[in-house]
């Protein structure tokens, strides 16, 4: 989803780009897939789906291409859409670093943060070199679906950096592996306990800012 302008700002930064749009029985849009066509390249610029049939479709479309381009190249934002395609030993990937998640204000991030269950008070003692603001302990608790945070003067259960901790809430990492590893230290119980109440699906971070 984005705002008129920026969709106008995308046409208007690649003429190039071409669309092609799937719609279910009822005319509801249900994915699309961006796309340029170069002499030798069929390149995939973004592949969005809401369901199986529309992946599907989508895929038959590119690979209907197959005989007219050499080769076939899709940007990626998570290397979790390689798995889905049926012949993933026939590509070549590589991973290449392009964004980065930081948490600016951690009081306001975690209010905001949309847990996916209740929890019992736990406290985390964060670090963080760049925002002193956010360097303390905090004691975390959501009940009835209202989340409290304030800053604590008891011993950190948990004791992680900003970093570990945008990790885990981002979905890219779970707190017991990160526990698992030395990456963070303290208690398994409070790391499993709040693993159950965060968002495991990672973000596609696709527009630049």
């Amino acid at each position: 989803m984005r705002p008129d302008w920026w969709w106008q700002y995308l046409s208007a930064k690649n003429p190039a780009w071409e669309v092609a749009l799937r719609f279910d029985a009822q005319q509801q849009l249900t994915g699309y897939l961006i796309y340029q066509r170069t002499a030798t390249t069929f390149d995939v610029q973004e592949w969005q789906f809401v369901d199986s049939a529309t992946y599907q479709e989508l895929a038959l479309f590119i690979t209907k291409h197959g005989t007219s381009y050499q080769q076939f190249s899709y940007a990626a934002p998570t290397a979790a859409q390689l798995d889905r395609l049926t012949e993933p030993y026939a590509l070549t990937a590589k991973t290449v670093p392009y964004m980065m998640a930081r948490i600016v204000n951690l009081k306001d991030f975690l209010q905001r943060y949309p847990f996916t269950c209740d929890f019992a008070p736990i406290t985390l003692q964060v670090s963080d070199d760049i925002s002193p603001a956010n360097q303390a302990t905090w004691q975390l608790q959501r009940q009835q679906g209202q989340t409290q945070i304030a800053t604590s003067t008891v011993a950190g259960e948990l004791k992680l950096s900003i970093q570990s901790l945008t990790k885990a809430s981002f979905g890219y990492r779970r707190l017991t592996d990160l526990l698992h590893y030395g990456e963070i230290s303290g208690s398994q119980q409070v790391a499993q306990k709040l693993d159950q109440a965060l968002v495991h699906e990672a973000p596609c971070l696709i527009d630049y800012f």
